[in-house]
Formats: structure tokens, C-alpha cells, sequence
């Protein structure tokens, strides 16, 4: 509608079917004339279709982002739209060569989008040598779940570990390894560590800043947060999982290994010893094997 006047029911661009939004910018037969008229004269990707306006602009979108094409449905649109305007209220006949011309020009006076912003390597965590540090990662696929984790006492003298935790999901893997890690640093006599994980979410659940409302990870979580509060300095931040490539592989291996299986590797001055890979009974989960002593 406009100036008060109401428009035919039927296509002024087609004289062929009911008017509709979708009928006009997405089947109309001169519609797709008109797309297919711009395709030597544009280099665009993909096909404005799709089950609705709202799908072919989500495709749409998906193909050109990044490039100037990425405005050309609303250029061709804009121009269907007064085309049919100056039809129904200015009885104007359609020149579609003119029309497709302007389409071309109007896209071309756009300027180009800048190029994408350069990905910068994002830095390695700052390590205080002093202080023990580890990082941990848990790992989950279809059948089964690990957590990998590896321990620092000093610069000289480090703990590998990997643990068969059955099945569960991703953030049940890395909630467990965490709480795995903080036991195991106590029982190793750190007062104090600053520990790295890739998993924003378990750092946010276990520093407070967001809530857990999952039931059965919410018990191991207080769990956590009761070992955390055992330390006389801690801190655990994340970091991206670039940084965190080697409690990354351990967890892997670990979500091939049985559940309730431990294998742990010491390692001082560059000499390994693998000492452990047997059941194991974590005190807050009975069910998973036999009683562990670290």
C-alpha cells in the first residue's frame, strides 16, 4: 500500500501468480530472469533461493560474507520493489535492461569491505617457575571419556598424567580432571600452584564467576572447589587449547584407556618413570575400581 492506495492482488512483474513477498523476491518468474540476467556482469556465489526470504539470506550471507556481493539482494530487491511501485501507482512501463544496468552501477559504487582482521597468535600463559603449574584437559567421544594432566613441581621435576574416566560428557571429563589435578597436587604437597585449562566454562564454575546447574556436576564441582580452598595461593585461568597441547593429547590416550585406570609417568631431570596404570578407586567415585593411593 502506499499514498492509501491498495495494490492488485496479483504480480505486476509476472501478470502470472498471487503477489506475495516471497512470490516477488524469491519465485517470481522475472524475478529470476533478472538474477540470472546480473550473473555475467557479477561475480557472485551461491543463488539467492531458499525456502523463505529469511533462509535465502542465511545462505546468501553464508557464501558472500566478506565480499561486496553480500549487498546485492538487498540492491535487487530495493530496485523489484520500486519497479512494482511505478507500475501499480505511476502506470510506468518496465525496462528491465535499464534496471539491471542500475543494479550493476549502484553495486559497483559501493566501497570494497575491508580485508579480515589478521589473526594474531595469541600469547603463551606467563609462568612463574617458581610456583607449581599445571595444565589439564578432558577429552570425550561417543563411547567413552579421559583426562590428561600434567603436573610441574619444579622446573626439573613433573608429573604425566592420564586417566580412563568411562563415559560422560565433555564437561564431566574436564570437571573430574580438574579435581583429579587439585587432589593429586595436595597429596604431592603443593601449597601453592597456578593451573591451566582450555575449557572457559569449568574455569568460570570453578572461580565462581558463573553457576553450575547441572545436578550430578554440581557435586563434584563443591568437591572441587572444597580442594581448591585447601591451597594457600591457587589460581586457574584459561587459556586457548594451542597452549594447552599436552594435557590435550594425554587426554586423548586416557579416553582410550579402560575406565577406572590410571597411568602415571614422573619425570626428573628428563628421566621418565612409569609408575602406576592399574584401577583405581577415586574416594568421591567408589564405583570406578579399586582404592587409589598416589
Amino acid at each position: 500500500m502506499k499514498r492509501s492506495q491498495h495494490g492488485p492482488t496479483w504480480c505486476v512483474l509476472c501478470k502470472a501468480d498471487s503477489e506475495s513477498s516471497e512470490h516477488i523476491f524469491l519465485r517470481c518468474s522475472s524475478t529470476l530472469n533478472l538474477w540470472k540476467n546480473l550473473k555475467p556482469f557479477i561475480n557472485y556465489v551461491g543463488d539467492w533461493a531458499g525456502t523463505d526470504i529469511i533462509n535465502a539470506w542465511t545462505v546468501w550471507e553464508m557464501h558472500n560474507r566478506g565480499l561486496k556481493t553480500i549487498n546485492l539482494p538487498i540492491i535487487v530487491n530495493w530496485a523489484i520493489w520500486k519497479t512494482r511501485n511505478n507500475v501499480i501507482f505511476d502506470n510506468k512501463p518496465i525496462q528491465w535492461p535499464l534496471l539491471e544496468a542500475s543494479i550493476v552501477a549502484a553495486l559497483k559504487e559501493l566501497p570494497d569491505p575491508p580485508p579480515p582482521p589478521s589473526r594474531q597468535p595469541t600469547p603463551p600463559p606467563t609462568i612463574d617457575t617458581g610456583t607449581p603449574w599445571a595444565f589439564f584437559n578432558g577429552a570425550a567421544n561417543q563411547q567413552s571419556c579421559g583426562g590428561g594432566i600434567i603436573l610441574h613441581i619444579s622446573e626439573n621435576h613433573l608429573y604425566k598424567i592420564k586417566a580412563g574416566l568411562g563415559t560422560g560428557t565433555n564437561n564431566f571429563a574436564e570437571l573430574i580432571t580438574l579435581r583429579h589435578l587439585l587432589h593429586f597436587a595436595l597429596r604431592h604437597h603443593c601449597t601453592s600452584i597456578n593451573i591451566f585449562g582450555d575449557s572457559q566454562i569449568i574455569i568460570n564454575w570453578i572461580n565462581g564467576t558463573t553457576t553450575c546447574h547441572m545436578h550430578s556436576l554440581s557435586i563434584i564441582l563443591h568437591e572441587a572447589q572444597t580442594l581448591k580452598s585447601a591451597f594457600n595461593n591457587i589460581s586457574i585461568s584459561h587459556i586457548y587449547r594451542v597452549h594447552n597441547k599436552g594435557a590435550d593429547q594425554l587426554s586423548k590416550e586416557a579416553a582410550l584407556m579402560d575406565r577406572g585406570t590410571w597411568e602415571i609417568t614422573e619425570v626428573i631431570d628428563q628421566q621418565e618413570h612409569k609408575y602406576y596404570h592399574r584401577p583405581y578407586i577415586d574416594p568421591g567415585y567408589p564405583t570406578l575400581g579399586q582404592h587409589i593411593d598416589y
